[in-house]
């Protein structure tokens, strides 16, 4: 027997099963949901049948271990109850999307009229039988006809889901993943509702191997799905190009906005959630949307308590997880697509908002991120700066909504018991932070109204006084309303996201303190400090010289320019780009060494360093000793970095055999 005859006959054994437990209700009606096929595949079962050709009737899902009969449908497991799927008129038993691109399963084709659900397994079954039944008006439909063929599954095993590709359009692939509103072994929850698709892209060669990833977190309002393209691309200014992979995220959740309209008459915190459709990257309570319309609404656990789940930011690392896993035959062996230490994240607005706190609460994935015009702390409320985020203003009414009312209560808090506020708050992140976080780049305007210039200096020093890599710029560049329009937009030329494609988590990294002559940011007040300013910009170092073994740490230091626009035309449009350099040819700076990948730091270790010229070593510019806190983290105190570099040794101190 060839193989199609055997997968002819298993298809055909696999009747006889289905129709043995359903023959009687094999009845034909026009309005019949018929025809239910099911299939399993990475940790998932689809199940597809045809609608009843009527936009009230909603369908029940329900999945048992043992074939059952309509009368015992009670015994068997209810896994997508009615009220949280969608309904004939938009073509699927779930959601209506947003996107509006069709739906494309290895398994079996899709067309108008026809009804999905994916399950996503939660544990090992041998075989699993499961039933549609069609629901009008909150009332099943039970009698005979109008119940849906079974199907039965064999084999079913929990593991992590794969997404699907859809389309390619213009050199992007579009791709859909279905995700469980439950943990499972394999994978957190993606969505508070079950069977909920997202859309992503994913731009670049996945033929080749050891490529740089940057996920492109999308700003509030714009569909990755039909304009991936952001304000700025990778591989632009003066950085060579190279090939990378782009993954272009989505951050909606159309069953929220279903749910929850709102009511566009009323003031903007009395008439609901309209824009729940972004959750800026983070997540919501598990039944936001469902029950209530706002978090305010939702029951309380036993201890008094809404927990807020990170569904969104699960999805992302899921899929970043997909693409480390994607594999390539090279020279007779697997090697992976992308290079796991090489992954990025950058956006703009709520993009980066995305890009900051997936990237700090992940610190393990992201070498570096990058963010325009972000918001840093979820929680504050300042009077220096009218804006967006204010008690009673727009933004804070749908942070509000998400997430609780942030000034008065404490009981809306994330799965670990963490107050929710402190969870949106990158302060607080980065005080608590063990390990050594992304390196990051930040620009921001004083002028910006949505997101405000307060909260900007009071996380500056957050990084300063826990010693984390950050080099942050500001400038007058305003952001209004829904426009979002840069204005006075100074270091615009730094936006560009290959900069960051130079760090590595595999790699050691310099960061600087106490910098003297830094740009001042100011109080917090758009009137304090530096109108347009930088901090540590200057600073950089060599990451192709750097030598780091258990005994012996090598790195040169040095000065840059940076890019930036010198002249406007009245409608503060950029008219000359130029340079700016640092404002002498010697800068002091403490250095913390983070990242060390063999060097071995011992907490309040002692060391000897020098400072040298890199072209002749014996010429000395400084020496002394370097002490690590208790954590290991080994500071050079005033060190002096120069235009032309410096190159810094390190050894231990009560060895004389080991000298820098």
């Amino acid at each position: 027997m060839n193989m199609d005859q055997e997968k002819s006959g298993e298809r055909l054994a696999l009747r006889k099963v289905v129709g043995a437990f359903f023959i009687t209700a094999m009845i034909s009606a026009p309005t019949l949901a018929a025809d239910l096929v099911c299939a399993y595949g990475d940790g998932q079962t689809f199940l597809k049948w045809n609608e009843i050709n009527d936009p009230s009737v909603r369908y029940q899902i329900y999945r048992g271990t043992q074939p059952f009969q309509v009368d015992q449908a009670s015994q068997t497991v209810l896994v997508g109850d009615a009220e949280l799927l969608g309904d004939a008129a938009f073509a699927s038993g779930l959601n209506k999307r947003r996107s509006g691109r069709p739906f494309l399963t290895p398994f079996f084709p899709m067309t108008k009229g026809e009804g999905l659900y994916v399950h996503t397994i939660r544990q090992d079954t041998a075989t699993a039988y499961y039933a549609v039944f069609p629901n009008r008006g909150g009332q099943r439909l039970e009698s005979v006809e109008e119940v849906s063929f079974g199907c039965a599954v064999s084999n079913e095993r929990v593991a992590k889901t794969a997404p699907f590709l859809q389309e390619n359009v213009g050199g992007v692939r579009y791709f859909t993943h279905w995700g469980a509103h439950y943990d499972t072994a394999a994978q957190k929850a993606f969505s508070n509702t079950p069977s909920s698709p997202f859309t992503f892209g994913i731009e670049g060669d996945l033929s080749k191997t050891g490529q740089p990833l940057f996920v492109g977190f999308h700003p509030r309002r714009a569909d990755p799905t039909k304009t991936p393209e952001f304000e700025v691309k990778p591989g632009s200014f003066d950085n060579p190009a190279e090939d990378e992979i782009v993954y272009y995220p989505e951050d909606f959740n159309t069953n929220l906005l279903d749910a929850c309209g709102g009511d566009q008459t009323q003031p903007s915190c009395e008439r609901g959630p309209v824009e729940f459709v972004n959750d800026f990257w983070y997540g919501y309570p598990d039944r936001l949307g469902i029950r209530n319309c706002s978090a305010q609404e939702l029951p309380r656990n036993s201890n008094g308590q809404v927990i807020i789940r990170d569904y969104s930011r699960q999805r992302v690392l899921h899929i970043i997880g997909w693409l480390k896993g994607l594999l390539i035959k090279t020279d007779g062996e697997l090697k992976p697509v992308i290079d796991p230490n090489r992954v990025y994240a950058g956006g703009y607005s709520m993009g980066g908002i995305g890009a900051l706190f997936t990237a700090v609460a992940s610190p393990e994935v992201f070498a570096a991120v990058m963010a325009s015009a972000p918001k840093f702390n979820f929680a504050a409320s300042y009077s220096e700066q009218s804006d967006q985020w204010d008690i009673g203003e727009t933004e804070r009414c749908y942070g509000d909504h998400l997430w609780g009312d942030m000034p008065s209560s404490t009981v809306f808090v994330d799965p670990d018991g963490l107050w929710i506020y402190d969870r949106l708050n990158l302060n607080y992140l980065v005080d608590h932070a063990r390990a050594d976080l992304p390196i990051m780049y930040v620009i921001n305007g004083k002028n910006d109204n949505v997101v405000s210039w307060d909260e900007k200096p009071e996380f500056y020093q957050t990084m300063e006084a826990n010693k984390q890599l950050g080099y942050f710029f500001w400038d007058q560049r305003v952001k209004s309303g829904k426009t979002h329009t840069p204005v006075g937009g100074e270091w615009d030329p730094m936006i560009d996201f290959s900069t960051i494609y130079a760090y590595r988590k595999n790699q050691s990294y310099p960061v600087f303190t106490n910098v003297q002559g830094a740009d001042n940011p100011g109080s917090g007040s758009p009137m304090d400090g530096d109108a347009v300013g930088v901090l540590n910009g200057y600073l950089t170092w060599d990451t192709h010289t750097i030598v780091d073994t258990p005994v012996r740490f090598r790195m040169t230091l040095k000065l840059r320019s940076l890019r930036k626009c010198v002249r406007f035309n009245p409608e503060r449009e950029c008219l000359q780009m130029g340079r700016a350099n640092a404002p002498s040819s010697i800068v002091t700076a403490d250095v913390s060494l983070r990242g060390l990948q063999s060097f071995e730091a011992e907490p309040k270790g002692v060391y000897l360093y020098k400072a040298t010229n890199p072209d002749n070593p014996s010429e000395i510019y400084q020496s002394g000793l370097a002490k690590a806190d208790p954590n290991g983290l080994i500071t050079i105190e005033g060190l002096q970095i120069r235009d032309a570099g410096v190159a810094l040794f390190l050894g231990k101190a009560d060895d004389g055999s080991r000298r820098p």
